[in-house]
């Protein structure tokens, strides 16, 4: 019978196991999610079914996985480096203790607005967009490298790219790294994931992330800003527009983001 293999690390599996992921990759990322079954036996390499299946008391949040926590071990060699510089800018630009290293993901491609309306996590369905009216990108198959700049708040857009640009700088980065707020896909899974799985703390109580997405037309196109809070006891998350108008909106911070394609 032929061998199927672990979509992440691409070893061998048993063909009859229902799961797509090795149970080594599975508890070295943390995985949940991989596949979309409920059963509560275990699989051939040892890791619960139920255990891979994105699931909160009351609903299944993701029956596909786009998005995962991972580490230094499995990145590409000439990215390791990388880490270590992300996170000193963690450690550096965030008040608090916890905030010393950054966040790293394996995204995979496809996922947009649209789907996180589709997973039930958005406050009111996001019903304040029009559809038409922005670019709804979808991520890309990547490694992302993220740091929350939890005191960008206190200074206005134009310096916020002018701080981005100079932690590149500092930091030795590519030049493709840090050079934009994030388009609102990417920066909205990574709120979804970490509020419902990771660090609750992401974003201090009343923060938003500004993302590189505008919307509306050309000459008064605003830019979505984007918030994951706990609304009657469920995170949701909320999405408003604001204008660059340089001023300073203290709960408005970015995130630092670089992005490496998978190849």
């Amino acid at each position: 019978m032929t061998r199927k293999s672990c979509y992440i690390c691409g070893d061998q599996m048993d063909p009859a196991s229902k799961i797509t992921i090795c149970g080594r990759c599975a508890k070295s990322y943390g995985l949940t999610g991989a596949t979309d079954t409920n059963e509560s036996t275990d699989d051939a390499d040892g890791v619960p079914k139920a255990s891979l299946a994105h699931q909160t008391t009351d609903k299944m949040v993701l029956k596909k996985t786009y998005i995962a926590r991972t580490t230094p071990r499995f990145l590409p060699p000439q990215l390791v480096p990388m880490v270590a510089e992300y996170n000193q800018i963690a450690h550096d630009e965030s008040p608090r203790a916890e905030d010393k290293e950054a966040l790293i993901y394996r995204v995979w491609p496809d996922y947009t607005l649209r789907q996180a309306v589709k997973s039930g996590h958005c406050h009111r369905n996001l019903e304040n967009l029009d559809w038409a009216l922005f670019p709804d990108r979808p991520t890309k198959e990547c490694h992302v490298f993220c740091a929350p700049l939890s005191r960008s708040g206190k200074i206005t857009v134009d310096k916020q790219r002018a701080h981005l640009n100079g932690l590149r700088f500092r930091h030795r980065l590519p030049a493709h790294h840090l050079a934009d707020f994030g388009e609102a896909s990417l920066i909205a899974l990574i709120l979804i994931y970490e509020s419902i799985y990771g660090d609750d703390s992401l974003l201090a109580d009343g923060q938003r992330v500004r993302t590189e997405t505008r919307y509306g037309y050309m000459s008064n196109a605003r830019r979505i800003i984007l918030s994951c809070r706990e609304y009657y006891g469920t995170k949701e998350l909320f999405c408003r527009m604001s204008d660059d108008n340089n001023n300073v909106v203290r709960n408005d911070i970015c995130f630092a983001i670089g992005i490496e394609p998978v190849t």
